[in-house]
């Protein structure tokens, strides 16, 4: 009888445990992004030929993002090779201009990787030019 006392009593125990762990990772799973991204072209939507994008980065309390190191690549995902890649220039508050010339249509990855002060941040967004 005391065997399995002892072994309800253990069980009880473990989930317990079980149950408190689960609810940490939840908890850990909805911290926000350090950076935010919006992307704008111009022309907008983008297309083949000349494009500018702009990138407006603010922080995890959305505050413009100044003093950044901004560097871009496009890559076509339809396309092995076609990729293209430069720093982005900060305008004011928070905002950085790039510009790029898009020689075909299609799905293109912009990959933005952002330093400043010790944070490295990297975000992949999804384009599609016309």
């Amino acid at each position: 009888m005391r065997k399995w006392f002892l072994l309800v009593v253990f069980f009880a125990g473990f989930v317990f445990l079980l149950a408190a762990c689960s609810g940490n990772s939840a908890e850990s799973q909805t911290t926000s992004k350090p950076v935010n991204i919006r992307v704008e072209s111009n022309p907008d939507p983008a297309e083949v030929g000349d494009v500018t994008f702009t990138l407006f980065l603010t922080d995890e309390k959305s505050k413009p993002l100044e003093g950044a190191q901004v560097e871009v690549v496009l890559d076509h995902t339809d396309m092995m090779g076609m990729t293209m890649s430069g720093s982005a220039s900060e305008q004011s508050g928070g905002k950085y201009a790039i510009q790029a010339n898009l020689s075909m249509s299609g799905n293109w990855k912009m990959t933005v990787s952002v330093k400043k002060d010790g944070l490295e941040y990297k975000e992949d967004i999804t384009l599609t030019i016309r």
